[in-house]
């Protein structure tokens, strides 16, 4: 029996969807966590390198306060004389350590790499609502360029032999070699193409993630991070601009919301007072430092966890974003702790 053209194109869809069988609410609402989870990842990286990038500014400011122990006269100008000098230097010359400076760059590059991953998955959202064919192929090829210059960053600071490799999307030539079938099978097709692509980025931003928590871990530097705010809080109080009782404010809060300290506490007892501030700083700042190290595991277990989702919606199987929504509320919420000093 001879087919018509119109039972060839039925049957080549039929032959479609059985191969993709991916579900296009389940696609929806994977992209729409994808945006969530991936918007935090972004908030998190630029956080790090912001901080990272400051420290030529702290080391100065620090620096500066010092001299306020200097008695006025001949010794206080000395001791201003060489702060303003090693401002000149350090503008000629980043004051930051070759490690350091290397790993500002993949600091960066992973906030443009994961804004671009956002994007890419909101037009994977798109996608699954609407022809966004376009729109979808431009935004992952972006978020493909940056996760290469990422992971190109990344493997400056990885151990000796260790490259990351380039990745290379498929989904320019998945949707150019679709032929004519009907619009709801041509969309599933391209929604796997699209799922497979970003589980690929998912996979290579693990990795490049995984040598920058490595290298952060292993040069010290959150506690260096950490030690040198802690130095540049206490010359804010011994220069006097911050009073003893603002820095031990934010635990008062904590453990009895609404009581006001004093405004004027005993002179008698500034030792004591002094002592209680050191003790706080101290303490916060080890908490701090696990609050990071907690913000880079969540982003990993996020970025993880995108991609078994993505594995199960190739497969047909259902997805469950529960998980990935909590690692990315668990970002947010350390970083809110973290820009309140807790």
């Amino acid at each position: 029996m001879r087919v018509s053209r119109a039972g060839i194109i039925f049957i080549a869809a039929i032959a479609i969807s059985a191969c993709s069988g991916i579900d296009r609410d389940s696609a929806k609402a994977l992209g729409t966590t994808g945006v969530t989870a991936t918007q935090a990842l972004t908030d998190q990286a630029t956080a790090a390198q912001k901080t990272l990038s400051e420290l030529p500014e702290w080391w100065g400011v620090h620096d500066a306060l010092v001299c306020a122990n200097t008695a006025s006269g001949p010794l206080r100008t000395a001791c201003l004389d060489t702060v303003r000098q090693e401002v000149k230097q350090s503008q000629s010359a980043t004051p930051l350590t070759k490690a350091q400076q290397q790993l500002v760059v993949v600091m960066k590059k992973r906030a443009a790499a994961a804004g671009a991953l956002r994007d890419a998955y909101q037009a994977f959202t798109d996608l699954a609502t609407y022809d966004a064919a376009a729109e979808t192929e431009k935004s992952i090829q972006t978020a493909f360029g940056s996760i290469n210059k990422l992971s190109a960053a990344a493997s400056a600071i990885a151990p000796a032999g260790v490259v990351l490799p380039a990745i290379s999307t498929t989904f320019t030539a998945v949707a150019s070699g679709i032929g004519a079938v009907i619009a709801e099978q041509r969309q599933k097709q391209l929604l796997l193409s699209a799922s497979r692509d970003l589980h690929t980025a998912c996979d290579a931003m693990v990795k490049a993630l995984t040598v920058e928590a490595d290298q952060a871990a292993s040069e010290s530097l959150l506690s260096t991070l950490r030690e040198e705010q802690d130095q540049l809080f206490s010359t804010f109080v011994q220069s006097g601009l911050v009073a003893p009782r603002d820095a031990l404010s934010p635990l008062l809060s904590e453990i009895a919301p609404g009581t006001q300290m004093v405004q004027a506490p005993p002179a008698a007892d500034a030792d004591v007072i002094n002592t209680a501030v050191v003790i706080s700083l101290s303490e916060r700042s080890r908490r701090q430092q696990a609050a990071i190290v907690a913000s880079y595991d969540s982003a990993l277990a996020a970025l993880k966890e995108l991609s078994a989702e993505h594995a199960k919606l190739e497969a047909g199987q259902p997805v469950d974003l529960t998980t990935i929504l909590a690692q990315a509320n668990e970002i947010t919420a350390i970083l809110n702790g973290l820009k309140q000093g807790k």
